[in-house]
């Protein structure tokens, strides 16, 4: 039975959704093409592909090899608002991914060009409020609009996922054509009612890809890509694999940062490298990072004399204090208690306000999705 972990993300990946990422300016990923595919391969994957947001860099670097298709993740919006949507077009050219871009500022106009060009695509997450604009009218429109849509996400909270799939195979004749009157647009293609689900990892740390996929009937093995394409589309796709969950969004997300903090610091300061490791690590115990040993900190000062930089996050280099870890902490070790209360104290008392606005969001993400995850 093929199969193709249709949403993956490479080292182009270099505009981020995840906030905390953004925030950091962070890469999205730094997992290789050429690792990628060779991984996935030796899973046993049919097919591959990468879905890097807006770009095909990484696919081009695999193109040519073996059950490899250039595909890419597009953020595209409603014209109105602006509300972001985020679609995975599968199997295109060169020429079709510049004909995207210049289309994708309109919802409207990239489905039509889309549909007319035979690209088969999908609705990627699509209850993710990707920036603080969906609304109900939105995710009626996408049901106008698409064939095809994301169920089963290897990284995102899996009752996403279930609600999507649940809503979409409750839809009926009538209701779709309440929905059209409702928002004056037709339907897109014939049996509006009837959707096609599909699944993959959104893997951008390296650590998950190929643990989520999509798989087919073997028939349309011997059509390669585009009969598995076409039966995905057509509802013969089978989302497979485990659904993500908080604790792979935290470990994804630390694992790309560190291999920031690498790539920056570790030539120029590997000291400052140790030190921030070592942060890290009495962080996610429950311990407090600024506790180290006298040797640990002379390292670390003498590192930043050497090189002129330290940890190279933020221009302060004022650390917690210990009233702040104490509130912070209470709420990390609490059993995953994560209360409305508790989450509001450690920013909003004032006693992390000294902190390099940086570290904050390391530190405080990092107590909220271990929380979270128990």
């Amino acid at each position: 039975m093929p199969k193709c972990d249709l949403q993956v993300h490479s080292c182009f990946s270099d505009r981020p959704s995840e906030w905390v990422l953004r925030k950091l300016g962070v890469p999205e990923s730094y997992t290789q093409p050429v690792e990628l595919y060779e991984k996935l391969t030796g899973l046993g994957f049919d097919y591959v592909t990468i879905t890097d947001l807006n770009r095909i860099e990484g696919c081009l670097e695999i193109a040519g090899r073996p059950g490899a298709f250039i595909s890419e993740k597009v953020t595209t919006y409603f014209p109105d608002d602006p509300c972001k949507i985020q679609l995975l077009v599968w199997n295109i050219t060169e020429e079709q991914h510049r004909e995207i871009g210049l289309l994708r500022r309109n919802i409207f106009e990239l489905s039509a060009w889309l549909r007319r060009e035979g690209v088969v695509h999908g609705v990627a997450h699509m209850l993710y409020n990707v920036n603080d604009r969906l609304t109900l009218a939105h995710v009626e429109k996408l049901v106008l609009l698409f064939r095809v849509f994301e169920t089963l996400n290897g990284t995102r909270d899996p009752l996403s996922g279930q609600i999507t799939e649940q809503c979409l195979r409750a839809l009926t004749p009538e209701l779709v054509e309440e929905l059209a009157n409702v928002h004056g647009l037709a339907p897109t293609h014939p049996e509006p009612w009837k959707k096609s689900f599909f699944g993959g990892s959104e893997d951008y740390g390296g650590l998950y890809f190929g643990q989520a996929w999509t798989e087919v009937a073997g028939e349309g093995m011997a059509e390669g890509v585009t009969g598995f394409l076409r039966a995905v589309e057509a509802g013969e796709g089978r989302p497979v694999g485990r659904r993500g969950d908080v604790q792979r969004v935290g470990t994804s997300i630390y694992r790309v940062i560190f291999s920031y903090a690498r790539d920056k610091l570790g030539k120029t300061a590997p000291k400052g490298m140790d030190l921030l490791g070592k942060v890290a690590q009495r962080f996610l115990e429950g311990k407090n990072p600024t506790d180290l040993t006298f040797g640990e900190w002379i390292g670390h000062v003498g590192e930043a004399i050497r090189t002129g930089k330290a940890i190279d996050f933020s221009n302060q280099t004022i650390l917690p204090s210990t009233e702040s870890w104490s509130c912070i902490s209470s709420t990390h070790r609490s059993n995953g208690s994560w209360t409305p209360s508790s989450r509001k104290s450690p920013l909003r008392s004032g006693a992390v306000s000294a902190w390099p606005r940086r570290l904050v969001m390391i530190c405080f993400t990092g107590c909220f999705f271990r929380s979270w995850s128990g």
